[in-house]
């Protein structure tokens, strides 16, 4: 009886960190992505062309807009799946998915930009969907 307790006990335990894991893991990926936006609009303020195809995924380890900064790896569950952008606008796009139903958005674009249920409205911000 008191080992079942014991292991009863060490389930829950366990199943609580894996909780605490994965929590972790979104926390990173989100602010990556918050750093990635952030050196995106660096680059499009000082009109340096993005290192990426619009529409498509990044190449990650290749430079964002030719410094040093390059498009990074998520980790072992988020990565970028789109980046869109307008270089004579300033405009950007930067959309990460999980393996499962999470969405992590960042933008800095017109309101006729939308996808997930967000829609753009001319400030920089990253959402959380599905968490």
């Amino acid at each position: 009886m008191v080992i079942a307790i014991i292991g009863i006990l060490a389930l829950i335990v366990i199943v609580n960190l894996e909780g605490a894991r994965n929590k972790a893991k979104d926390n990173a990926a989100f602010t990556t992505m918050r750093s990635l936006a952030t050196a995106v609009a660096v680059c499009q303020s000082n009109r340096t062309p993005l290192n990426a195809t619009s529409g498509s995924a990044p190449v990650i380890g290749n430079s964002i807009c030719g410094g040093t900064a390059v498009w990074p790896k998520l980790n072992s569950v988020w990565s970028i799946s789109k980046i869109y952008f307008s270089d004579p606008d300033s405009y950007y796009w930067i959309r990460a998915t999980d393996s499962g139903t999470k969405i992590i958005i960042c933008d800095m674009s017109p309101n006729s930009w939308s996808e997930d249920g967000i829609s753009g409205d001319m400030n920089h911000k990253c959402n959380k969907i599905g968490f």
